[in-house]
């Protein structure tokens, strides 16, 4: 089952299921939460580039950068291992389009557990989206 959520021009949350249902969250609904407990407005591209700031300027993590290609694009590919006990992720590894800075490919660790992949093909960015396609 895949789900569609935006948050619209009027700042308004709209949601859609596969089954069609569509629906107006609040921020703070349940629904909107993922595995780690962040809200959909706690996992916009400006939260994960903070996130990822803080994490590889923080002296208990290390971190390093280099330039690589990323399936024929030029890239970014950032690996930071953690330091810390309160955080249950323990590497990371983030590629970023070198000319957009764009997230490529993003895997995160548990341990030596593979604990998320997720790969971004086929994208377009500021692409129009009808409020009707939201609507009851």
């Amino acid at each position: 089952m895949s789900s569609v959520v935006l948050l619209n021009q009027e700042c308004k949350i709209r949601c859609k299921n596969s089954f069609g249902l569509r629906t107006t969250v609040k921020p703070a609904d349940e629904r909107l939460r993922n595995l780690r407990g962040f809200t959909f407005l706690n996992t916009s591209l400006t939260d994960k580039a903070m996130r990822i700031k803080a994490n590889a300027l923080d002296k208990r993590n290390k971190a390093a950068l280099k330039e690589t290609v990323w399936e024929g694009k030029p890239a970014y590919h950032l690996h930071i291992d953690y330091n810390n006990p309160d955080y249950p992720v323990t590497a990371e590894d983030i590629w970023f389009d070198k000319e957009t800075y764009f997230t490529l490919k993003n895997i995160q660790y548990e341990g030596e557990e593979k604990a998320a992949d997720i790969t971004w093909s086929d994208f377009e960015m500021n692409i129009t989206l009808e409020d009707s396609l939201f609507e009851q």
